[in-house]
């Protein structure tokens, strides 16, 4: 995984999050990214797939970028 972090910010918990544009391999190691680290609107791009993901703040997923969908594991 590779991060580029472009802002970060305590929060009023004190949990450290950070506006980032994140590149993963795959969709198993994208499925690793917490996305509770992260603002919203913070992109995540997996490689194999050429997907790009962005980041919902209200309810911590990260939907594709295409049609909204949520990051899910593939099922063979």
């Amino acid at each position: 995984m590779y991060k580029r972090v472009k802002d970060d910010y305590d929060d009023e918990h004190k949990k450290h999050r950070e506006y980032a544009e994140i590149y993963v391999d795959d969709k198993a190691e994208a499925l690793t990214v917490d996305p509770d680290d992260y603002i919203q609107g913070s992109k995540m791009y997996v490689i194999e797939t050429a997907e790009l993901y962005v980041l919902q703040s209200n309810r911590k997923q990260w939907r594709s970028a295409k049609d909204g969908s949520p990051l899910r594991e593939v099922t063979a």
